[in-house]
Protein backbone atom coordinates (compact mmCIF):
# COMPACT_ATOMS: atom_id res chain seq x y z
CA UNK A 1 0.00 0.00 0.00
CA UNK A 2 1.42 3.35 -0.88
CA UNK A 3 1.89 6.30 1.99
CA UNK A 4 1.57 9.71 0.48
CA UNK A 5 3.39 12.16 1.34
CA UNK A 6 2.32 15.29 2.95
CA UNK A 7 5.23 17.82 2.32
CA UNK A 8 6.77 19.52 5.33
CA UNK A 9 6.26 22.87 4.15
CA UNK A 10 2.93 22.35 4.55
CA UNK A 11 2.24 21.35 7.59
CA UNK A 12 3.95 24.03 8.68
CA UNK A 13 1.95 26.13 7.09
CA UNK A 14 -1.50 24.38 8.62
CA UNK A 15 -0.15 24.11 11.65
CA UNK A 16 1.07 27.75 11.70
CA UNK A 17 -2.54 28.81 10.30
CA UNK A 18 -4.02 26.98 13.41
CA UNK A 19 -2.23 28.80 15.80
CA UNK A 20 -2.85 31.82 14.23
CA UNK A 21 -6.69 31.51 14.23
CA UNK A 22 -6.49 29.55 18.03
CA UNK A 23 -3.81 33.02 19.40
CA UNK A 24 -4.20 35.86 17.11
CA UNK A 25 -6.82 38.55 18.38
CA UNK A 26 -9.47 39.10 15.71
CA UNK A 27 -10.84 42.23 14.83
CA UNK A 28 -13.84 42.16 17.35
CA UNK A 29 -11.09 41.44 20.21
CA UNK A 30 -9.10 44.60 18.99
CA UNK A 31 -12.18 46.74 19.29
CA UNK A 32 -13.31 45.53 22.25
CA UNK A 33 -9.83 45.75 23.81
CA UNK A 34 -9.65 49.79 22.13
CA UNK A 35 -13.09 49.71 23.72
CA UNK A 36 -11.55 49.13 27.15
CA UNK A 37 -8.61 50.93 26.99
CA UNK A 38 -11.11 54.29 25.94
CA UNK A 39 -9.87 54.50 22.29
CA UNK A 40 -13.79 54.93 21.54
CA UNK A 41 -13.34 56.57 17.91
CA UNK A 42 -10.43 53.74 17.47
CA UNK A 43 -13.29 51.26 18.67
CA UNK A 44 -15.97 52.94 16.44
CA UNK A 45 -13.73 52.85 13.49
CA UNK A 46 -13.21 49.05 13.63
CA UNK A 47 -16.44 47.97 14.48
CA UNK A 48 -18.31 49.53 11.31
CA UNK A 49 -17.04 47.09 8.91
CA UNK A 50 -17.57 44.42 11.64
CA UNK A 51 -21.46 45.31 11.87
CA UNK A 52 -21.88 46.44 8.11
CA UNK A 53 -20.63 42.44 7.38
CA UNK A 54 -23.53 41.10 10.18
CA UNK A 55 -21.74 40.48 12.84
CA UNK A 56 -24.48 40.46 15.50
CA UNK A 57 -21.95 41.27 18.14
CA UNK A 58 -20.29 43.96 16.96
CA UNK A 59 -23.66 45.41 16.04
CA UNK A 60 -24.88 45.88 19.73
CA UNK A 61 -21.75 46.37 20.98
CA UNK A 62 -21.61 49.86 18.17
CA UNK A 63 -25.37 50.13 18.94
CA UNK A 64 -24.32 50.57 22.95
CA UNK A 65 -21.18 52.91 21.91
CA UNK A 66 -23.72 55.19 19.78
CA UNK A 67 -27.04 55.28 21.75
CA UNK A 68 -25.27 55.94 25.09
CA UNK A 69 -26.45 59.56 27.24
CA UNK A 70 -23.38 61.29 25.95
CA UNK A 71 -23.77 60.72 21.96
CA UNK A 72 -25.80 63.12 19.92
CA UNK A 73 -28.97 62.57 18.97
CA UNK A 74 -28.02 61.32 15.24
CA UNK A 75 -25.71 58.76 17.27
CA UNK A 76 -28.57 57.67 19.05
CA UNK A 77 -30.45 57.27 16.38
CA UNK A 78 -27.32 55.25 14.56
CA UNK A 79 -27.03 52.99 17.66
CA UNK A 80 -30.67 52.06 17.61
CA UNK A 81 -30.63 51.40 14.04
CA UNK A 82 -27.30 49.25 15.10
CA UNK A 83 -29.24 47.59 17.92
CA UNK A 84 -32.41 46.44 15.63
CA UNK A 85 -30.39 44.81 13.29
CA UNK A 86 -28.12 42.64 15.70
CA UNK A 87 -31.61 42.11 17.48
CA UNK A 88 -33.16 40.69 14.23
CA UNK A 89 -30.75 38.32 14.20
CA UNK A 90 -31.81 36.87 17.71
CA UNK A 91 -29.60 38.70 19.77
CA UNK A 92 -31.03 38.84 23.07
CA UNK A 93 -28.63 41.83 24.51
CA UNK A 94 -29.13 43.59 21.90
CA UNK A 95 -32.81 43.08 22.10
CA UNK A 96 -32.79 44.06 25.70
CA UNK A 97 -30.71 47.28 25.28
CA UNK A 98 -33.47 48.42 23.09
CA UNK A 99 -35.93 47.85 25.05
CA UNK A 100 -33.66 50.02 27.72
CA UNK A 101 -33.57 52.85 24.78
CA UNK A 102 -37.87 53.05 24.07
CA UNK A 103 -38.45 52.98 27.88
CA UNK A 104 -35.72 55.86 28.91
CA UNK A 105 -36.90 57.98 25.66
CA UNK A 106 -33.12 57.53 24.60
CA UNK A 107 -32.33 58.15 20.98
CA UNK A 108 -36.29 57.82 20.52
CA UNK A 109 -39.31 59.04 21.95
CA UNK A 110 -40.16 57.29 24.84
CA UNK A 111 -42.68 54.06 24.19
CA UNK A 112 -43.42 51.78 26.84
CA UNK A 113 -45.36 49.39 24.10
CA UNK A 114 -41.62 49.57 22.09
CA UNK A 115 -39.66 48.42 25.01
CA UNK A 116 -41.92 46.14 26.03
CA UNK A 117 -41.79 44.47 22.25
CA UNK A 118 -38.21 44.78 22.06
CA UNK A 119 -37.87 43.04 25.80
CA UNK A 120 -40.60 40.13 24.96
CA UNK A 121 -38.11 39.07 21.83
CA UNK A 122 -35.01 39.43 24.27
CA UNK A 123 -36.96 36.82 26.95
CA UNK A 124 -37.78 34.61 23.79
CA UNK A 125 -34.04 34.79 23.07
CA UNK A 126 -32.88 33.65 26.34
CA UNK A 127 -32.25 37.06 28.28
CA UNK A 128 -33.63 36.47 31.86
CA UNK A 129 -33.00 40.21 33.02
CA UNK A 130 -35.84 41.01 30.24
CA UNK A 131 -38.69 38.69 31.28
CA UNK A 132 -37.28 40.69 34.91
CA UNK A 133 -38.03 44.06 33.41
CA UNK A 134 -41.80 42.87 31.83
CA UNK A 135 -42.51 41.47 35.56
CA UNK A 136 -42.01 45.01 37.25
CA UNK A 137 -44.07 46.60 34.77
CA UNK A 138 -46.90 44.02 34.94
CA UNK A 139 -46.83 44.48 38.65
CA UNK A 140 -47.30 48.02 38.60
CA UNK A 141 -50.19 47.38 36.87
CA UNK A 142 -49.45 47.93 32.99
CA UNK A 143 -52.28 46.18 31.26
CA UNK A 144 -49.36 45.37 28.31
CA UNK A 145 -46.70 44.18 29.88
CA UNK A 146 -49.57 41.65 31.88
CA UNK A 147 -50.81 40.57 28.66
CA UNK A 148 -47.16 39.70 27.60
CA UNK A 149 -46.25 38.12 30.24
CA UNK A 150 -49.33 35.76 30.05
CA UNK A 151 -48.93 35.07 26.74
CA UNK A 152 -45.54 34.25 27.27
CA UNK A 153 -46.21 32.03 30.55
CA UNK A 154 -49.13 30.71 27.63
CA UNK A 155 -46.91 29.73 24.95
CA UNK A 156 -43.81 28.46 27.18
CA UNK A 157 -41.39 31.26 25.34
CA UNK A 158 -39.33 33.41 27.41
CA UNK A 159 -40.76 32.02 30.57
CA UNK A 160 -41.46 28.21 31.58
CA UNK A 161 -45.29 27.25 30.33
CA UNK A 162 -47.55 27.46 33.26
CA UNK A 163 -51.53 27.90 32.52
CA UNK A 164 -51.96 29.22 36.04
CA UNK A 165 -49.21 32.07 35.30
CA UNK A 166 -50.35 32.33 31.92
CA UNK A 167 -54.61 33.08 33.52
CA UNK A 168 -53.27 35.16 35.98
CA UNK A 169 -51.71 38.16 33.97
CA UNK A 170 -53.96 37.76 31.14
CA UNK A 171 -57.05 38.33 33.84
CA UNK A 172 -55.44 41.22 35.25
CA UNK A 173 -54.46 42.14 31.73
CA UNK A 174 -58.18 42.25 30.59
CA UNK A 175 -59.49 43.62 33.96
CA UNK A 176 -56.79 46.30 32.81
CA UNK A 177 -59.08 46.73 29.36
CA UNK A 178 -56.50 45.06 27.40
CA UNK A 179 -58.17 44.29 24.01
CA UNK A 180 -56.34 41.07 23.21
CA UNK A 181 -56.77 39.76 27.12
CA UNK A 182 -60.19 38.27 26.69
CA UNK A 183 -59.86 36.69 23.62
CA UNK A 184 -56.63 34.63 24.72
CA UNK A 185 -58.74 33.68 27.74
CA UNK A 186 -61.14 32.44 25.60
CA UNK A 187 -59.30 31.01 23.33
CA UNK A 188 -57.36 28.58 26.72
CA UNK A 189 -60.75 27.98 28.11
CA UNK A 190 -62.07 26.60 25.07
CA UNK A 191 -58.90 24.83 24.37
CA UNK A 192 -59.02 22.49 27.72
CA UNK A 193 -57.56 25.30 30.10
CA UNK A 194 -59.68 24.67 33.10
CA UNK A 195 -58.17 27.74 35.06
CA UNK A 196 -58.79 29.66 32.25
CA UNK A 197 -62.39 28.47 32.46
CA UNK A 198 -62.91 28.95 35.57
CA UNK A 199 -61.71 33.03 35.69
CA UNK A 200 -64.06 33.88 32.98
CA UNK A 201 -66.48 32.46 34.98
CA UNK A 202 -65.27 34.91 37.69
CA UNK A 203 -65.09 38.22 35.29
CA UNK A 204 -68.52 37.70 34.64
CA UNK A 205 -70.13 36.62 37.74
CA UNK A 206 -68.38 39.70 39.39
CA UNK A 207 -68.06 42.30 36.18
CA UNK A 208 -64.43 41.97 35.96
CA UNK A 209 -63.50 43.78 33.25
CA UNK A 210 -66.71 42.63 31.13
CA UNK A 211 -70.67 43.35 31.90
CA UNK A 212 -71.78 41.21 34.47
CA UNK A 213 -73.49 38.20 32.83
CA UNK A 214 -74.62 35.37 34.43
CA UNK A 215 -75.63 32.86 31.62
CA UNK A 216 -72.13 33.40 30.96
CA UNK A 217 -71.01 33.04 34.15
CA UNK A 218 -72.47 29.75 35.02
CA UNK A 219 -71.00 28.93 31.02
CA UNK A 220 -67.34 29.28 32.23
CA UNK A 221 -67.79 28.09 35.45
CA UNK A 222 -69.33 24.81 33.96
CA UNK A 223 -66.81 24.25 31.48
CA UNK A 224 -64.37 24.60 34.61
CA UNK A 225 -65.45 21.90 36.26
CA UNK A 226 -66.26 19.50 33.69
CA UNK A 227 -62.11 20.15 33.06
CA UNK A 228 -61.96 19.42 36.92
CA UNK A 229 -61.02 22.67 38.35
CA UNK A 230 -61.83 21.81 41.57
CA UNK A 231 -62.38 25.93 42.19
CA UNK A 232 -65.37 26.32 39.39
CA UNK A 233 -66.57 22.88 40.95
CA UNK A 234 -67.29 24.45 44.34
CA UNK A 235 -68.07 27.89 42.65
CA UNK A 236 -70.75 25.90 40.45
CA UNK A 237 -71.74 23.72 43.13
CA UNK A 238 -72.39 27.03 45.78
CA UNK A 239 -75.23 28.49 42.66
CA UNK A 240 -76.64 25.26 42.43
CA UNK A 241 -76.94 25.72 46.22
CA UNK A 242 -78.17 28.74 46.95
CA UNK A 243 -79.34 30.45 43.57
CA UNK A 244 -83.33 30.68 42.74
CA UNK A 245 -84.80 29.50 39.95
CA UNK A 246 -83.43 27.03 37.30
CA UNK A 247 -79.95 27.14 38.81
CA UNK A 248 -81.38 25.98 41.78
CA UNK A 249 -80.40 21.88 42.37
CA UNK A 250 -78.93 20.89 45.63
CA UNK A 251 -78.31 17.36 44.41
CA UNK A 252 -76.15 18.74 41.68
CA UNK A 253 -74.58 20.97 44.43
CA UNK A 254 -73.54 18.19 46.43
CA UNK A 255 -72.32 16.34 43.14
CA UNK A 256 -69.83 19.52 42.26
CA UNK A 257 -68.95 20.15 46.24
CA UNK A 258 -67.68 16.09 46.15
CA UNK A 259 -65.80 16.56 43.36
CA UNK A 260 -64.20 20.01 44.51
CA UNK A 261 -63.66 18.73 48.38
CA UNK A 262 -61.87 15.57 47.01
CA UNK A 263 -58.85 17.70 45.45
CA UNK A 264 -58.58 19.14 49.18
CA UNK A 265 -60.91 22.24 48.10
CA UNK A 266 -61.46 23.19 51.74
CA UNK A 267 -64.70 25.44 51.55
CA UNK A 268 -65.95 22.51 49.26
CA UNK A 269 -65.13 20.36 52.19
CA UNK A 270 -67.08 22.50 54.61
CA UNK A 271 -70.36 23.06 52.16
CA UNK A 272 -70.39 19.38 51.70
CA UNK A 273 -69.98 18.29 55.18
CA UNK A 274 -73.03 20.72 55.72
CA UNK A 275 -75.30 18.74 53.60
CA UNK A 276 -74.55 15.57 54.83
CA UNK A 277 -75.33 16.81 58.50
CA UNK A 278 -78.34 17.73 57.07
CA UNK A 279 -79.53 15.07 54.16
CA UNK A 280 -79.92 17.90 51.85
CA UNK A 281 -78.90 17.13 48.39
CA UNK A 282 -77.81 13.63 49.40
CA UNK A 283 -78.39 11.38 52.30
CA UNK A 284 -77.45 11.85 55.63
CA UNK A 285 -74.88 10.14 56.89
CA UNK A 286 -72.80 11.40 60.18
CA UNK A 287 -69.50 9.90 59.43
CA UNK A 288 -68.65 10.96 56.45
CA UNK A 289 -69.82 14.68 57.15
CA UNK A 290 -67.79 14.44 60.45
CA UNK A 291 -64.77 13.12 57.97
CA UNK A 292 -65.43 15.84 55.46
CA UNK A 293 -65.39 19.14 58.57
CA UNK A 294 -62.09 17.24 59.86
CA UNK A 295 -60.31 17.72 56.51
CA UNK A 296 -62.15 21.28 55.90
CA UNK A 297 -60.83 22.11 59.74
CA UNK A 298 -57.09 20.92 58.70
CA UNK A 299 -57.75 23.59 55.44
CA UNK A 300 -58.79 26.72 57.70
CA UNK A 301 -62.44 26.57 57.64
CA UNK A 302 -62.28 27.10 61.65
CA UNK A 303 -65.66 26.90 61.74
CA UNK A 304 -65.67 23.09 61.38
CA UNK A 305 -64.95 22.86 65.30
CA UNK A 306 -68.39 23.51 66.49
CA UNK A 307 -70.11 20.60 63.84
CA UNK A 308 -67.52 18.05 64.93
CA UNK A 309 -68.29 19.19 68.60
CA UNK A 310 -71.76 18.62 67.90
CA UNK A 311 -71.26 15.13 66.41
CA UNK A 312 -69.21 13.98 69.52
CA UNK A 313 -71.63 15.48 71.94
CA UNK A 314 -74.14 13.03 70.17
CA UNK A 315 -71.97 9.87 70.63
CA UNK A 316 -70.12 10.23 67.26
CA UNK A 317 -66.61 7.97 67.90
CA UNK A 318 -64.60 9.56 64.87
CA UNK A 319 -65.92 12.88 66.20
CA UNK A 320 -64.89 12.37 69.67
CA UNK A 321 -61.55 11.50 68.74
CA UNK A 322 -61.07 14.67 66.97
CA UNK A 323 -62.19 16.57 69.64
CA UNK A 324 -59.97 14.67 72.13
CA UNK A 325 -56.93 15.67 69.17
CA UNK A 326 -57.78 19.37 69.13
CA UNK A 327 -57.54 19.80 73.09
CA UNK A 328 -54.07 17.74 73.03
CA UNK A 329 -52.49 19.77 70.11
CA UNK A 330 -54.08 23.31 71.58
CA UNK A 331 -55.39 23.98 67.94
CA UNK A 332 -58.94 25.75 67.13
CA UNK A 333 -59.87 24.76 71.21
CA UNK A 334 -57.55 25.52 74.28
CA UNK A 335 -54.79 23.53 74.67
CA UNK A 336 -56.34 20.88 77.45
CA UNK A 337 -54.59 17.09 78.15
CA UNK A 338 -57.15 16.26 80.72
CA UNK A 339 -60.03 17.02 77.75
CA UNK A 340 -58.13 15.35 75.50
CA UNK A 341 -58.48 11.82 77.58
CA UNK A 342 -61.76 12.34 78.69
CA UNK A 343 -63.14 13.03 74.88
CA UNK A 344 -60.91 9.41 74.33
CA UNK A 345 -62.14 7.88 76.96
CA UNK A 346 -65.71 7.77 75.44
CA UNK A 347 -64.40 6.84 72.49
CA UNK A 348 -61.92 3.71 73.02
CA UNK A 349 -64.43 1.82 74.43
CA UNK A 350 -66.75 1.48 72.03
CA UNK A 351 -63.79 0.04 69.40
CA UNK A 352 -62.34 3.33 67.89
CA UNK A 353 -58.07 2.53 67.24
CA UNK A 354 -56.91 5.61 66.96
CA UNK A 355 -58.46 6.65 70.45
CA UNK A 356 -57.15 3.56 72.15
CA UNK A 357 -53.51 4.48 71.10
CA UNK A 358 -53.51 8.25 71.74
CA UNK A 359 -55.42 7.59 75.31
CA UNK A 360 -52.70 4.14 75.90
CA UNK A 361 -50.14 6.73 75.31
CA UNK A 362 -51.63 9.58 77.65
CA UNK A 363 -52.15 6.81 80.29
CA UNK A 364 -48.42 5.69 80.24
CA UNK A 365 -46.88 8.90 79.84
CA UNK A 366 -49.21 10.09 83.00
CA UNK A 367 -50.12 13.18 80.54
CA UNK A 368 -54.04 14.48 81.37
CA UNK A 369 -54.42 10.97 83.50
CA UNK A 370 -52.61 9.22 86.48
CA UNK A 371 -49.61 7.28 84.75
CA UNK A 372 -50.54 3.67 84.90
CA UNK A 373 -48.37 1.22 82.47
CA UNK A 374 -50.89 -2.09 83.41
CA UNK A 375 -54.04 0.15 82.20
CA UNK A 376 -51.70 1.60 78.91
CA UNK A 377 -51.00 -1.77 78.11
CA UNK A 378 -55.02 -2.32 77.86
CA UNK A 379 -55.47 -0.25 75.42
CA UNK A 380 -52.09 -0.77 73.28
CA UNK A 381 -52.96 -4.25 73.23
CA UNK A 382 -56.69 -3.37 71.86
CA UNK A 383 -55.37 -1.11 69.43
CA UNK A 384 -52.70 -3.95 68.16
CA UNK A 385 -55.23 -6.31 68.19
CA UNK A 386 -56.83 -4.23 65.65
CA UNK A 387 -54.30 -4.65 63.18
CA UNK A 388 -52.82 -0.69 64.42
CA UNK A 389 -49.11 -2.09 64.30
CA UNK A 390 -47.79 1.42 65.83
CA UNK A 391 -49.22 -0.16 68.97
CA UNK A 392 -47.02 -3.08 69.09
CA UNK A 393 -43.55 -1.91 69.75
CA UNK A 394 -44.82 0.57 73.07
CA UNK A 395 -46.52 -2.40 74.36
CA UNK A 396 -43.28 -4.20 73.94
CA UNK A 397 -41.29 -1.57 75.60
CA UNK A 398 -43.69 -1.65 78.76
CA UNK A 399 -43.48 -4.74 78.78
CA UNK A 400 -39.34 -4.76 78.64
CA UNK A 401 -39.45 -2.32 81.67
CA UNK A 402 -40.91 -4.63 83.46
CA UNK A 403 -44.58 -4.17 83.86
CA UNK A 404 -46.39 -7.68 84.68
CA UNK A 405 -49.86 -6.63 82.62
CA UNK A 406 -47.50 -5.68 79.72
CA UNK A 407 -46.04 -8.95 79.82
CA UNK A 408 -48.87 -10.63 79.75
CA UNK A 409 -50.48 -9.19 76.93
CA UNK A 410 -47.40 -9.01 74.79
CA UNK A 411 -47.06 -12.43 75.08
CA UNK A 412 -50.70 -13.27 74.43
CA UNK A 413 -49.95 -10.86 71.20
CA UNK A 414 -47.09 -12.85 70.55
CA UNK A 415 -48.75 -16.13 70.76
CA UNK A 416 -51.94 -15.26 68.71
CA UNK A 417 -50.68 -13.22 66.02
CA UNK A 418 -52.77 -9.69 66.98
CA UNK A 419 -55.67 -11.04 69.37
CA UNK A 420 -54.71 -10.17 72.44
CA UNK A 421 -57.32 -10.70 75.32
CA UNK A 422 -57.04 -9.79 78.71
CA UNK A 423 -57.97 -11.07 82.11
CA UNK A 424 -61.79 -9.88 81.24
CA UNK A 425 -62.56 -11.69 78.13
CA UNK A 426 -64.82 -14.85 78.15
CA UNK A 427 -63.32 -18.16 79.42
CA UNK A 428 -63.89 -19.87 75.61
CA UNK A 429 -61.62 -17.35 74.29
CA UNK A 430 -58.96 -18.26 77.43
CA UNK A 431 -59.85 -22.26 76.14
CA UNK A 432 -58.46 -20.76 72.94
CA UNK A 433 -55.25 -19.60 73.99
CA UNK A 434 -54.55 -22.72 75.85
CA UNK A 435 -54.85 -24.87 72.50
CA UNK A 436 -52.91 -22.44 70.92
CA UNK A 437 -50.06 -22.94 73.75
CA UNK A 438 -51.00 -27.12 73.37
CA UNK A 439 -49.89 -26.37 69.16
CA UNK A 440 -46.56 -24.54 70.51
CA UNK A 441 -45.54 -27.06 73.49
CA UNK A 442 -43.22 -28.43 71.35
CA UNK A 443 -41.24 -25.05 71.01
CA UNK A 444 -40.64 -24.40 74.82
CA UNK A 445 -38.19 -21.07 73.57
CA UNK A 446 -41.62 -19.42 72.01
CA UNK A 447 -41.03 -15.59 72.57
CA UNK A 448 -44.64 -15.26 73.94
CA UNK A 449 -44.44 -18.44 75.97
CA UNK A 450 -41.36 -16.76 77.50
CA UNK A 451 -43.15 -12.94 78.58
CA UNK A 452 -46.13 -15.18 79.99
CA UNK A 453 -43.77 -16.87 82.09
CA UNK A 454 -41.85 -13.55 83.15
CA UNK A 455 -45.78 -11.90 83.96
CA UNK A 456 -46.66 -15.21 85.79
CA UNK A 457 -43.05 -14.82 87.91
CA UNK A 458 -44.18 -11.56 89.11
CA UNK A 459 -47.77 -12.82 90.43
CA UNK A 460 -49.72 -11.86 87.23
CA UNK A 461 -53.25 -14.21 88.05
CA UNK A 462 -53.88 -14.28 84.48
CA UNK A 463 -50.69 -15.34 83.22
CA UNK A 464 -50.29 -17.78 86.55
CA UNK A 465 -53.70 -19.30 85.54
CA UNK A 466 -52.79 -19.26 81.78
CA UNK A 467 -49.59 -21.58 82.28
CA UNK A 468 -51.60 -23.94 84.86
CA UNK A 469 -54.08 -24.95 82.65
CA UNK A 470 -51.49 -25.44 80.72
CA UNK A 471 -49.61 -27.77 82.44
CA UNK A 472 -52.95 -29.77 83.01
CA UNK A 473 -53.32 -29.82 79.79
CA UNK A 474 -50.16 -31.41 79.17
Amino acid sequence: MNKIAIPALTLFVLTVSTLAWLVWPTALDKALEALESGERQRAIVLLRPLAGEGDAEAQMVLGRMLGGIEGSNSERARGLEWLRKAARQHHAVAARELGDRYARGLGAGSSPSRALEWYERAAIDGDRESVGRIQQWAEKGNPQARYRLGRMFARGEGAPRSEDEAVRWLRKAAAGGHPKALADLRAMAEGGAAEAAHRLGRMYALGEGVAKDRREAVRWYRRGADLGNPRAQFRLGAWHEKEEGDLRNEAAAASRYRAAASQGHAEAQFRLALMLKEGRGAPGNSDEAVSWFVKALAGGQAAAVQNIMEFAQAGNLEAQHQIGRLYFKGKNLPLDDREAVRWWRKAAPRGHVMAQFDLAYMIAEGQGAVRDPGQAAVWYAKAAASGFSQAVPLLRNLAQRGNANAQYLYGLHLVNGGAAPDREEPRDLINAVIQWFQALSADPAHEGGQWLRKSAAQGHAGARSLLAKLKLAE
